[in-house]
């Protein structure tokens, strides 16, 4: 799906792609980070439509920290250079085009054209996560199990989730 690799902020387990910030010297640590929950098609009337930013300096992490900011639950990034903010998302269905560099970090993937690599914003500190760790989301067989039928079902978003959650609990 995203044919170059997120050098940098970016740890890759078991098809989860966690962005987490990298600090250096004297920046102060971010406090959020984002899993990927994959490339969505878009349009006129955005699918993430509470807020959007276009930078020359755009990048996942950039994009997260706004919408976080901001209150929102879902970062996206679009043609490289868009930062799309909004609590939902999926309402037009997957893409396959999220291929564009990030303007403001080329190594990065920032979605498409009409597409969004959508992640989902955590607070790292909530979740105990320390700001530019190396960590892994490690996944059950039967988490991997799910997320392959909920893969050859088409589920995306909430539904994705939902299905996720009531198939792990009957593989127990």
């Amino acid at each position: 799906m995203f044919p170059k690799i997120l050098r940098g902020v970016a740890f890759a387990a078991a098809a989860a792609i966690l962005v987490l910030p990298t600090i250096s010297g004297s920046q102060s640590p971010l406090s959020y980070g984002g899993a990927l929950k994959g490339c969505f098609k878009d349009t006129n009337d955005f699918d993430l439509n509470g807020y959007l930013e276009r930078s020359r300096y755009n990048s996942v992490q950039r994009c997260i920290d706004i919408c976080a900011q901001r209150g929102f639950k879902y970062a996206g990034v679009q043609y490289g250079e868009s930062c799309l903010c909004g609590n939902s998302f999926g309402r037009y269905g997957p893409a396959n085009n999220c291929t564009m560099s990030c303007t403001g970090y080329p190594e990065q993937i920032c979605g498409g054209y009409a597409s969004n690599a959508v992640y989902e914003i955590y607070n790292q500190s909530a979740a105990g996560i320390r700001p530019g760790a190396a960590t892994s989301a490690p996944k059950s067989a039967a988490s991997k199990a799910c997320s392959a039928e909920a893969d050859a079902k088409g589920l995306h978003g909430e539904a994705r989730q939902r299905f996720r959650k009531d198939c792990r609990r009957d593989k127990r």
